[in-house]
C-alpha cells in the first residue's frame, strides 16, 4: 500500500518535472541541482534528525527554483506577462521559482523515500 502510494506520487511528481522542463527549464534545472545537492549534503553531513535532512532538501531546492527563474529573467528576458514595475520581477521569481522549488524539493524527497523503502523491502526479503 504505502509503495504503492510511493510510486503513484512519484510518476505525478515526474510528469510535472518534465512539464516543467519544457517550460521553465533553466528554474527546474536549478531547482534539481539544488535538490540533489541537499540530498548529498544531508547524507555526507551524517544527520540522523529526518526534519533537518527534508527541511534541508526542500529549502535549497526552493532556492535553487528562484535562482533560476532570476537566471531566466536575466538572459531571457522578462515575460509580457509580468505587471511594469520594479517589484513584480521580484514577485514573480519569488513565487515562480520558489513553487518550482518546492515542488522539485517534494518530488526529490518522494524519490528518497522510495528508494529507502524499496531497500527496506529487500532487507526484509532477504532476512
Amino acid at each position: 500500500m504505502t509503495l504503492g502510494l510511493v510510486l503513484l506520487c512519484t510518476s505525478i511528481g515526474l510528469y510535472w518535472f518534465g512539464i516543467g522542463l519544457l517550460r521553465r527549464p533553466l528554474a527546474t534545472i536549478a531547482a534539481t541541482l539544488g535538490g540533489l545537492s541537499g540530498v548529498w549534503m544531508a547524507r555526507h553531513r551524517a544527520l540522523s534528525d529526518s526534519r533537518s535532512f527534508s527541511t534541508m532538501t526542500t529549502l535549497i531546492a526552493i532556492g535553487g527554483g528562484i535562482t533560476g527563474e532570476t537566471l531566466h529573467y536575466a538572459f531571457v528576458g522578462i515575460p509580457s506577462s509580468v505587471p511594469a514595475g520594479p517589484i513584480w520581477p521580484v514577485v514573480g521569481a519569488l513565487g515562480i521559482g520558489g513553487g518550482i522549488g518546492a515542488g522539485v524539493g517534494a518530488l526529490t524527497l518522494a524519490i528518497w523515500s522510495g528508494v529507502l523503502l524499496l531497500k527496506a523491502i529487500r532487507g526484509w526479503n532477504a532476512a
